[in-house]
């Protein structure tokens, strides 16, 4: 949003400030040296991390916490920062040191792991995938969503700067859980999208978090069923110029109704308000993504996804890819065989609630600051 405080110089000789998603230092000194603002406001970025001058000033741009553009909070609480809540718990060292595993590595299990060191705890963690930050670090593979991406990377350089124990491509068995003897284990394995009997094992589907870290395999015609989560990636789609269908069973007011205010309010401009609208040869308006509220989705076959509209009017939708985006589910099997293997089994983020960012960093913080 710079261009505005430059426009603003242009008439008048009042010191003009130029502020909005100004999250990178670098950004703003050079914003002052080319004279398009007198002076940088740091909003969010301050929320994000108070003490981003003074990583700047002495050269510890890792370690600076980068707003991640959610329009989460913004103030408190911020998904990112738990310290800003006035009520927060309190940072002090352990009384007693154990040994902790945390299974998981996405965001909840990576925040629980930098509490817990800093408070001196001996922390392990393991992931089975080959790399961290779970589901927050696939939806930073959407362009819509990629600032998602710096939470991922400040807990990364976190885990290295702390000297944490991180194991990946380690499946939590029973018999690794023999080896490393921990006092304490913290499940953080998150959760997954509910796939509809329906469409399971045909060809073509795939789940919204698959279609995230596969986007190269979605096909041109697209239907997402699912209008809470499938919102946003619906637009994000549309503006690759993928065609798109929207699908979901119930109204507008369920369109992201997951995301804060201010981020359902674009999403739902875009797509109810603002929806591209593209010519074709017999002059009809055709919207992309098209949305179908209160719509009953019948059957999955190879020549498309069958659907009943509210009037009872059938229709057959062809897909070369149906993305389900439907709700989770937690990933909490390992819970009960867990108990036992350690003095406490605890679960933090997704898999003890889904929910979302400041739901995983804010139960890590609960929990780690306890132990």
């Amino acid at each position: 949003y710079i261009h505005h405080a430059e426009a603003v110089k242009k008439v008048t000789n009042l010191p003009v400030i130029g502020v909005g998603r100004i999250v990178d230092l670098d950004m703003a000194e050079k914003y002052l040296q080319e004279g398009r603002a007198d002076i940088i406001y740091l909003g969010r970025q301050l929320t994000a991390d108070p003490e981003t001058p003074h990583k700047y000033a002495q050269g510890r741009l890792d370690e600076i916490r980068k707003c991640i553009g959610c329009l989460e909070g913004c103030g408190t609480p911020c998904p990112i920062n738990y310290d800003i809540s006035p009520d927060a718990l309190p940072l002090t060292p352990a009384a007693k040191k154990k040994k902790i595993l945390i299974i998981g590595g996405g965001v909840a299990g990576m925040e629980a792991a930098r509490v817990l060191a800093l408070r001196g705890h001996q922390v392990i963690l393991v992931e089975k995938g080959a790399a961290l930050g779970g589901t927050v670090a696939a939806l930073a593979q959407d362009p819509l969503a990629a600032e998602f991406k710096n939470i991922v990377d400040y807990l990364g350089t976190q885990m290295r700067k702390l000297n944490i124990d991180v194991r990946v491509c380690r499946e939590a068995t029973p018999r690794l859980v023999e080896e490393i003897k921990p006092d304490i284990i913290v499940l953080a394995t998150g959760a997954s999208m509910r796939m509809p009997e329906l469409a399971e094992n045909k060809p073509g589907v795939m789940d919204h978090v698959e279609a995230l870290k596969n986007r190269a395999a979605i096909g041109q015609k697209v239907v997402i069923w699912g209008l809470m989560y499938g919102a946003e990636f619906a637009i994000s789609l549309a503006r690759e110029g993928k065609d798109v269908t929207l699908v979901g069973e119930a109204g507008e007011d369920t369109l992201a109704s997951h995301a804060s205010m201010n981020r359902r309010w674009w999403i739902v401009r875009q797509l109810v308000d603002m929806n591209v609208v593209r010519a074709t040869p017999d002059s009809q308006r055709v919207f992309n993504p098209r949305v179908l509220f209160h719509t009953k989705v019948e059957q999955i076959s190879p020549e498309g996804m069958t659907i009943r509209d509210k009037d009872g009017k059938q229709n057959v939708l062809p897909f070369d890819t149906l993305i389900i985006s439907r709700g989770r589910k937690k990933n909490d099997e390992l819970f009960a065989a867990l108990e036992g293997k350690a003095e406490e089994v605890y679960k933090i983020g997704d898999c003890a609630n889904a929910a979302n960012i400041l739901g995983a960093v804010w139960s890590a913080n609960e929990l780690a600051r306890k132990i």
